[in-house]
């Protein structure tokens, strides 16, 4: 509850360009520092996709500095570190949905590319702020798979890929059969 007053708060302050603001309250200063502290990975983004701020765990798995993302030619925004594929498509569409307060949060898993690095998968749950009335921005955690459960993942896809395969040339060969005994 804490953390969803001063997200508001702060974005709040951030889209009106009032960053110097002494006025937060105690409870949203001390979200604040949560937020700055936390080892779970946190940005906060508008429905466009520019992030208008990330914590220091965030920052320093991603490789981008904040300036990076708020510069005013060309910032860094969460579609350019987001590999483009279905799951791209699945979180703008999702995005939408929630700025438009059809729904308050939604999980997703996709593909970040941390700067200079292989693409890692992450499980992202986005939350809308505030959950109702006009939206300010969303906060995002970021929940990164670690290499030996996304080996296992690819090992599990391809192990399906491989028995679907199986199944169908097993599916051919029972046709087969059928239509012979059919036949005769």
């Amino acid at each position: 509850m804490l953390i969803d007053f001063a997200t508001t708060i702060r974005c709040t302050i951030l889209k009106s360009g009032d960053l110097e603001s002494e006025l937060m309250p105690i409870d949203a200063q001390l979200a604040d520092a949560i937020f700055r502290k936390s080892r779970t990975m946190m940005l906060l983004s508008l429905e466009d996709g520019r992030i208008i701020d990330a914590n220091p765990a965030f920052l320093d798995w991603i490789g981008y500095s904040m300036h990076e993302f708020t510069r005013q030619r060309d910032p860094v925004s969460w579609h350019d570190i987001t590999l483009p594929d279905a799951a791209l498509e699945a979180d703008i569409e999702q995005a939408r949905a929630c700025a438009a307060g059809e729904i308050q949060s939604y999980k997703l898993r996709k593909h970040y590319q941390p700067k200079g690095q292989t693409p890692r998968l992450v499980d992202i749950y986005v939350q809308r702020h505030p959950p109702l009335g006009q939206m300010n921005c969303f906060l995002v955690e970021v929940y990164p798979i670690g290499q030996e459960k996304e080996e296992c993942l690819l090992e599990v896809m391809t192990t399906n890929r491989k028995l679907s395969e199986s199944i169908t040339k097993i599916q051919t060969s029972m046709d087969t059969l059928v239509a012979g005994n059919v036949a005769t």
